[in-house]
């Protein structure tokens, strides 16, 4: 980083958007989708975006984005940031007693996780760099994608669109029984091409002797890894039992949450997958994409939300290195396509980033954009949301409103009341139209709000609501 800087502003938003199918997982199902952002802004105007994990259950994402607005002011607003890393390393300290005393280690570290996000982007605009240049200069121009998320109901539908798109690599949800999953691997397995990859992620539902029962089904699919087949938390001797019992690649990482956790856990695992919205950001998943590679082992970052840390993913996939995929969502999920999709593009099988002129180009004619590239697959790692070079403007907070708009959606409709402490009120505004509803808001009730905002603006130790 080329020099320290100043934070005078932090914004916070919880979203929801209802979606017409859930997404379904061996633990139970998301009936919306739902993001929680953190934009903070520097005394020269520079802005940084990060996003905290909460999609299960969904009401985690409205309570992570409150705590958020309860213990950042604080240490945030008016502090001065020397790098990222070692300004986290220091709020971390800050909020440990909290995290300890109200029993939050979780969505502590994920809002510990999305600050380093975003001040890392926020690094990046200063220096009018993709962040992940910042990161390493010699970081790669494009990522490996693969589809996640197919549905024991729609599964083989989801994939024959995700290939159309492009896409040569598909994970199956498993863990619905024997007679759905293998039904599904079958069906599956019958559509694929030789060059194209099958993974199964069974979301920790097995124990080990059941994880062990599956195996058989599983190698005659030819499934190219195991994905968190029993409990993360399970011992690291069931672990390395499970890695014995098969020819499988085991996957897994999510879940895991500290540098240790993931240190025993590459003596088992041959694919890694840190989430930086739960844990770390990026400077602990980029720690734990080294320290994997050096192990042998292959990074593919965790993300299943929202299009900021999907596009943080991919710029840390891209600077990290090594022969790791991205992980992007197959389901519908307007608060990842409409961040996501103006900016980036899927050609052969990886994730590339496209100019201004480009992106200007595609939205004239995006109906000859989609016939030109029905059978490629690659995801753009530049985007307006996160690390844009300086040809582009970086995104207000207006700017990803609208980017998140859905069409027929009002605009303006802003509410105000008290909210929390006196450090600052809660708003609504209702940006997104009729397909999202208002996450549970403490003592209020805002009839036809569809966007939670918290917005905390601390000059001169002043707090004002714009």
């Amino acid at each position: 980083m080329s020099d320290a800087f100043e934070i005078s502003r932090l914004d916070v938003y919880a979203l929801e958007a209802k979606i017409d199918t859930p997404v379904s997982t061996s633990f139970g199902s998301l009936a919306a989708r739902v993001s929680a952002l953190v934009r903070i802004e520097d005394t020269d105007g520079h802005t940084g975006w990060g996003e905290i994990w909460g999609n299960f259950p969904s009401i985690t994402c409205a309570y992570r984005a409150t705590l958020a607005c309860q213990v950042l002011p604080e240490p945030l607003l008016g502090a001065k940031v020397e790098t990222p890393g070692a300004f986290c390393i220091g709020l971390a300290d800050k909020l440990r007693v909290l995290a300890v005393q109200a029993a939050e280690p979780g969505p502590i570290s994920a809002v510990l996780a999305a600050t380093n996000q975003a001040l890392w982007d926020l690094a990046a605009r200063r220096e009018a760099l993709p962040l992940r240049r910042v990161l390493n200069g010699n970081a790669a121009e494009t990522v490996p994608v693969y589809a996640s998320g197919l549905n024991p109901t729609d599964g083989v539908e989801t994939a024959a669109r995700a290939r159309e798109a492009g896409y040569r690599a598909f994970k199956l949800k498993i863990g619905f029984g024997d007679d759905v999953d293998r039904r599904n691997l079958r069906d599956l397995r019958l559509e694929m091409r030789e060059d194209e990859q099958l993974f199964v992620d069974a979301n920790q539902r097995w124990s080990l002797g059941e994880a062990i029962g599956q195996i058989p089904m599983l190698e005659e699919a030819e499934v190219d890894w195991l994905e968190e087949p029993m409990l993360a938390e399970a011992s690291a001797n069931d672990w390395r039992v499970l890695r014995d019992s098969t020819m499988l690649p085991l996957a897994g990482g999510e879940n895991l949450r500290d540098m240790d956790a993931f240190r025993t856990a590459f003596s088992y695992l041959a694919f890694v997958q840190p989430d930086l919205g739960k844990w770390g950001g990026i400077d602990g998943c980029l720690a734990i994409a080294r320290s994997a590679l050096r192990h042998k082992c292959t990074y593919c970052p965790h993300w299943l939300s929202g299009g900021v840390g999907l596009m943080h993913s991919a710029h840390l996939l891209a600077a990290a290195g090594g022969d790791g995929l991205l992980e992007v969502d197959a389901n519908p999920n307007p608060l990842r396509s409409r961040i996501v999709e103006p900016a980036t593009g899927i050609f052969e099988g990886s994730l590339h980033g496209r100019s201004a002129r480009d992106r200007h180009r595609v939205a004239r004619r995006r109906s000859v954009r989609v016939r030109h590239h029905a059978r490629v697959v690659r995801t753009v790692i530049r985007s307006d949301t996160v690390g844009s070079r300086c040809d582009d403007a970086p995104p207000s907070l207006e700017n990803v409103a609208d980017a998140l708009r859905i069409r027929g959606a009002k605009s303006g409709s802003c509410r105000l009341f008290e909210y929390g402490d006196e450090a600052g009120k809660h708003f609504v505004h209702d940006v997104l139209g009729n397909s999202v509803h208002t996450p549970p808001v403490p003592g209020a009730q805002v009839e036809g709000a569809r966007l939670v905002a918290t917005d905390y603006t601390l000059r001169s130790n002043t707090c004002l609501v714009e």
